[in-house]
């Protein structure tokens, strides 16, 4: 995860970073793990804030071109191709995002993933952060 490398520039600029999961308690511990990621995590399994925030599902964007490049391209990479994890029933169509969210509850900063791979960048976030006063 990109940002896990950046977590210094982002405390400085007074940024915590929240992970959101729809999943199961069981998938998520193993995404964790297997990410090594260390951001503190939070189950939406009803997805109302999902729904929210505006994220929607989608069969057509998660079988699109793009993802089938990006899937291509990281096999022939030796990459790491995202598998759905056996014995769970998470939805594959669900699409994700990323938010800037101010301590009021403001929204900042809208990022609605347009495929599965799809995520601003970690510069992208961090000149975002550096617009707003902490």
């Amino acid at each position: 995860m990109e940002l896990e490398t950046r977590k210094s520039d982002l405390k400085a600029l007074g940024c915590d970073i929240l992970l959101l999961f729809f999943g199961s308690q069981k998938s998520i511990k193993q995404w964790l793990a297997e990410t090594k990621s260390s951001f503190p995590s939070f189950q939406d399994s009803s997805k109302n804030i999902y729904s929210a925030l505006g994220l929607s599902r989608s069969v057509k964007e998660v079988f699109c071109m793009k993802t089938m490049q990006y899937y291509a391209s990281e096999m022939a990479s030796d990459g790491i191709i995202p598998t759905p994890y056996k014995d769970f029933n998470e939805d594959i169509y669900q699409m994700g995002g990323d938010f800037i969210i101010d301590q009021t509850g403001k929204i900042l900063f809208t990022y609605r993933s347009q495929t599965p791979s799809d995520r601003p960048s970690a510069e992208q976030i961090l000149g975002t952060l550096k617009n707003f006063p902490v």
